[in-house]
C-alpha cells in the first residue's frame, strides 16, 4: 500500500480478535462485520464503525464488556492500579468465558456494585482503610454509562472485593512486623472462591459480610470504634499524661493526686486536693476493678497507664485489636482455654461461659510470652525442670562464676549426655569464667521434683515452637503483685488443681483419688488427656469485663504501638474525620495521595 493511498488497514486489536472468536463460536456473521470494516478510508472511522455495527447487532449483550476484560487481565492492571491477584482473576473469568458478574450492559444494572461499594465505604468500622478498595474510582465510574466504564467497573469491583475479603479474614501485615513467628493464623482466601460466592448472592454487601469474624468481642469493638469516632474528646484529656515516680499508696500526699481526682471526677476540698484519702482510694479501687487491674488502691505504673489513655489512643487500641482478632485461624470449640497476655488472666470456657478464671504470671518484656494456638496433650505431675538455654546463660552463668555450687545448693544437677551415656558432673570441676557457650549448651541443668521446683506440682504438655507451657509455681505469693510480668516466658497459673480438673474432665477413668496418689508419690508421672483441649494464648489489650463492657488494659509489650505504626506506614490505617458523614469518605480519600486512575470520558 502506497503512502498516498487514502485507505488504511485496521490491525485487529484484542477487542476485534476477541469478538471474532466469540461471535464465530456462536455461529454469527462475524466475517461480515469484521470484513466490512477491515479496509476503510480512516482507521479512526473504522473503529467507530466497528463499534457501531457490533452494538446494533448485539444490543443488550455483555460482549463489549467481556472484550475489555481480557486485555486488562493480560496487563494485570487498569491504568496505574495493579490487581491484587491478577492470576486468580484471570482463572475466575476464563472459567466463565469472561462474562461479568457485576454489570449488565443491556439494562445498565450496577446495583450489585453499589451494594459492594457501601460495604467498602463502611470498612473503616472494621479498622480497615476504604482507600484500599477503590472507593473513589468505583464511585466515579458509576456516574458513567459507556462501555469502557463498565468493564473497568467490573474488574475494579472484583479486585476491591478480593482485597476487602482478604483484609477482613487474614493478616494484612508482614508477620515479622508483629511477632517473632506467627503460627496458627488465618490463611488468605482463594480469589476464585471469593468471587464465586459473591456471584451466587444477589446482595453483594451481605455476601461480603459473611467473611467477617464472628464473636461478641469483635462486634462490640466495632460498635466501640464507631462511638469513639463520633464522640468528643473527654474533658480530662488536657490533664494527661499524669506522671508519678514509684507508687502512690493510701495516706500519701503527692502532687499528682489533684490531677487524678479530676481524671476520676472525684469531689474534694482544695485543702486536701493532694492527699490520697479514703474516699479517693475507693474511687481508684473501683476504677481498677472496672479496668482489669488489681483493685488494691495502690496507684502504680499500670494504673496510671490506663488512666492516661486518650480518645485517640482508644481508637488506635480498638483498631489494633480488631486486626489481631482477624488473625486467629480456627473457630473456638465448646471447651477451650484462653490466656490473655495484657490482662494476665486465664479463662476456662465451656459452652460459651467462663467456668474458671485465675490470675497468671507471664514473661517480662525482654522475655515476652509469645502469642500462639496449640492443643493440650496431657499433664506432667511432679515435674522435673530442665533449665532453658536463655535462663542458663543469663541467670545462672554469672552466679556460677562466683560460686560453682550456686545451682547445686538449689537442688539442680548437671548432666552431660543422654540415656546410658548420661553422666552427672561436679560443677566445681568446671571453670565457669572461661567456658565456651557451645560447651555449656551440652550440659543439661535439671532440677528434680520437690517443693523448690519452680514448676510446682504440674506442668501442662502443649507443644509449641517457643517451649512455653502452663505450670504451677513454688512462689504463689507473686500472684498478689500488681505487675505479674516477671517470668521468662512461661505461664504460671494461680489455681493449678482447678485447672487440672478442667483439663482432665474428658477422661472417664480420672478421679480425685488418682490425682492425690500421683502427687503423694512425688514421682514424675505423665497422664494423657481424654480429648485434646485447644489453648489460645493471645495479646488483646482491649477485652470484655465481667459486666460485658469494654475494658482497656495496658500495652505491656508495646505491641499496639508497633502494629499501629506499621499500619500507618503502609496506608492500612484510616479514621474518618470527627463526625464525618459516610458520604464524605470518598471525598476525603481523594486527597490522601494514593494511586488514582483517570475515569473521565
Amino acid at each position: 500500500m502506497s503512502e498516498t493511498d487514502s485507505r488504511a488497514v485496521v490491525p485487529k486489536n484484542s477487542l476485534l480478535k476477541y469478538l471474532d472468536q466469540r461471535l464465530c463460536a456462536r455461529g454469527l456473521a462475524c466475517a461480515i462485520i469484521i470484513g466490512s470494516c477491515a479496509v476503510i478510508t480512516e482507521p479512526v472511522q473504522a473503529q467507530i464503525q466497528i463499534k457501531s455495527m457490533v452494538s446494533e447487532v448485539f444490543e443488550g449483550s455483555p460482549f463489549l464488556v467481556q472484550a475489555g476484560i481480557m486485555p486488562a487481565l493480560d496487563k494485570g492492571k487498569i491504568n496505574n492500579i495493579h490487581f491484587a491477584d491478577s492470576d486468580g482473576l484471570r482463572r475466575f473469568y476464563e472459567g466463565r468465558e469472561f462474562e461479568p458478574i457485576w454489570v449488565n450492559i443491556g439494562r445498565g444494572q450496577t446495583r450489585k456494585v453499589s451494594s459492594a461499594l457501601e460495604a467498602f465505604e463502611k470498612s473503616w468500622t472494621h479498622g480497615l482503610n476504604p482507600e484500599n478498595y477503590h472507593v473513589y474510582e468505583i464511585s466515579q465510574l458509576l456516574e458513567r454509562d459507556d462501555d469502557e466504564a463498565l468493564f473497568m467497573l467490573e474488574l475494579l469491583t472484583s479486585d476491591a472485593s478480593v482485597r476487602y475479603v482478604r483484609d477482613l479474614s487474614s493478616m494484612r501485615v508482614a508477620s515479622n512486623m508483629v511477632s517473632r513467628t506467627i503460627r496458627n493464623m488465618q490463611t488468605r482466601p482463594i480469589t476464585e472462591d471469593v468471587l464465586a460466592y459473591i456471584e451466587d448472592n444477589s446482595n453483594a454487601g451481605r455476601a461480603l459480610s459473611a467473611f467477617e469474624p464472628k464473636g461478641n468481642l469483635y462486634s462490640l469493638l466495632q460498635t466501640e470504634l464507631v462511638e469513639l469516632v463520633e464522640s468528643e474528646a473527654e474533658p480530662y484529656e488536657p490533664l494527661l499524661p499524669i506522671r508519678a515516680q514509684g507508687v502512690i499508696r493510701p495516706g500519701d500526699s503527692h502532687r499528682a493526686i489533684s490531677a487524678i481526682r479530676q481524671r476520676l471526677n472525684a469531689d474534694v476540698q482544695s485543702a486536701t486536693a493532694n492527699y490520697y484519702d479514703n474516699d479517693l482510694v475507693q474511687t481508684v479501687m473501683h476504677f481498677q476493678q472496672q479496668n482489669g487491674l488489681a483493685d488494691d488502691g495502690v496507684i502504680g505504673p499500670r494504673t496510671l497507664e490506663v488512666m492516661n489513655i486518650t480518645r485517640e489512643q482508644k481508637i488506635e487500641r480498638v483498631i489494633a485489636n480488631l486486626e489481631r482478632l482477624r488473625w486467629v485461624a480456627r473457630e473456638k470449640p465448646d471447651r477451650y482455654i484462653l490466656v490473655n497476655i495484657p490482662s494476665a488472666t486465664l479463662w476456662a470456657i465451656e459452652d460459651g461461659r467462663v467456668v474458671l478464671d485465675m490470675p497468671v504470671i507471664l514473661g517480662k518484656k525482654k522475655r515476652a510470652t509469645e502469642s500462639f494456638v496449640t492443643e493440650i496433650k496431657g499433664i506432667r505431675f511432679n515435674p522435673n525442670w530442665t533449665i532453658p538455654p536463655t535462663i542458663k546463660k543469663e541467670d545462672f552463668l554469672p552466679n556460677l562464676v562466683e560460686d560453682p555450687y550456686y545451682a547445686t545448693n538449689r537442688g539442680i544437677e548437671f548432666v552431660h549426655g543422654y540415656g546410658e551415656n548420661a553422666m552427672t558432673i561436679d560443677p566445681g570441676m568446671i571453670d565457669w569464667a572461661t567456658i565456651e557457650w557451645e560447651d555449656f549448651k551440652q550440659i543439661r541443668m535439671i532440677q528434680n521434683p520437690g517443693r523448690s521446683n519452680p514448676l510446682g506440682q504440674m506442668r501442662v504438655l502443649m507443644p509449641n515452637p517457643y517451649n512455653i507451657y502452663l505450670h504451677d509455681t513454688n512462689k504463689p505469693e507473686y500472684f498478689q503483685k500488681d505487675n505479674r510480668f516477671i517470668s521468662s516466658g512461661c505461664v504460671r497459673v494461680a489455681k493449678p488443681m482447678q485447672l487440672t480438673h478442667f483439663i482432665m474432665e474428658g477422661r472417664q477413668d480420672w478421679s480425685d483419688e488418682q490425682l492425690k496418689n500421683i502427687l503423694d508419690s512425688q514421682k514424675l508421672t505423665e497422664v494423657s488427656v481424654g480429648e485434646e483441649l485447644p489453648v489460645f494464648i493471645l495479646y488483646q489489650t482491649v477485652w470484655l469485663g465481667d459486666d460485658r463492657k469494654i475494658v482497656y488494659g495496658p500495652d505491656v509489650y508495646g505491641k499496639d504501638r508497633s502494629l499501629v505504626r506499621h499500619m500507618k506506614e503502609k496506608n492500612l490505617f484510616y479514621v474518618p474525620a470527627h463526625n464525618e458523614k459516610k458520604d464524605k469518605i470518598v471525598e476525603n480519600s481523594s486527597s490522601q495521595g494514593v494511586a488514582r486512575i483517570s475515569v473521565n470520558p
